[in-house]
C-alpha cells in the first residue's frame, strides 16, 4: 500500500528515533480530543477531515515514542502545540496526511512536508529559486528538471517548518538555497533569520514515492 510504502521512506530519512503517522485526509473517521476542537469549530467539512487527520497522524507518530492519547491543540499563529519536551511536524496534501515527532534532546526541531509530484507552474520558478539552483538545474537531465524544481519546493517547505518554531520569522524562498546531492540535501542561509545567521546549513532527505515528493529537515540539538 501507498501508505507502507511512505512510511518506509519517512523512517529512513528520519531515522529510528523519530515516530511516524500516516492517516488519510478524505476520511471522516478520525475523532479530535477536546482541546483540539475549538481551532476549526467553524471550519468547512474538507478543512475539519484535514486537521483531524493531522491530529490523527500526530498522535500515531507520539504513540512511536511513547506518548499515549496525547491532544495537540493549536496555538495563536496556526501551528500545532506538542507535548512537552516534544518537536514534532504535520503535513499533508489532497490523499495522505504524515505527522512525524520526536523527543528534543533527539533534534531541536524538525519539519515535514509532502506534495503531490504534478509539475510546478513555470511562473512559480523564478519565485522559487535562487540563482544558483537555477545554475545547478543544468547539470540535471532535462527530463528530471521539472521533478527536481517540485523537490526543492518541497525541501524549502520542510525546512521553513523546521526553523518557524524556533524562530517564529517567516521568510520567503530566496532566503534559502539548496544544494542536493543523491536523497540528502543542505539548505543554506542566505540572510539572517531569528537566531539562524546567514550561512547556517539546515540539513535532511527527500524521497519521490509513487506519486509524491516528501521532504524532511532536521535541525540538531544543541
Amino acid at each position: 500500500m501507498k501508505e507502507d510504502r511512505v512510511r518506509l521512506a519517512l523512517q529512513e530519512l528520519f531515522g529510528p528515533q523519530v515516530g511516524i503517522g500516516v492517516t488519510d485526509p478524505r476520511s471522516d473517521n478520525y475523532l479530535l480530543m477536546d482541546s483540539e476542537k475549538e481551532a476549526v469549530a467553524r471550519a468547512v467539512p474538507k478543512r475539519l477531515r484535514e486537521f483531524s487527520a493531522g491530529r490523527a497522524a500526530g498522535r500515531e507518530a507520539l504513540s512511536e515514542i511513547g506518548f499515549r492519547r496525547s491532544a495537540i491543540p493549536r496555538s495563536r499563529d496556526r501551528s500545532p502545540v506538542w507535548p512537552a519536551g516534544i518537536v514534532g511536524s504535520i503535513s499533508h496534501c489532497d490523499s495522505l496526511c504524515l505527522a512525524a515527532a520526536c523527543h528534543i534532546k533527539t533534534w531541536r526541531s524538525i519539519g515535514l512536508d509532502i506534495e503531490g509530484d504534478a509539475p510546478l507552474q513555470k511562473e512559480a520558478w523564478p519565485i522559487i529559486l535562487t540563482q544558483q539552483e537555477v545554475q545547478d538545474l543544468k547539470k540535471v537531465p532535462r527530463w528530471r528538471r521539472a521533478r527536481r524544481i517540485k523537490a526543492l519546493f518541497s525541501i524549502k517547505e520542510a525546512v521553513y517548518k523546521a526553523q518557524y518554531p524556533l524562530t517564529g520569522e517567516i521568510c520567503d524562498f530566496h532566503t534559502l538555497s539548496v544544494k542536493v546531492e543523491g536523497n540528502r540535501f543542505e539548505a543554506m542561509f542566505m540572510q539572517d533569520v531569528g537566531s539562524f545567521q546567514a550561512g547556517f546549513v539546515a540539513t535532511g532527505g527527500f524521497a519521490e514515492v509513487d506519486r509524491y515528493v516528501i521532504s524532511c529537515c532536521m535541525i540538531e540539538a544543541r
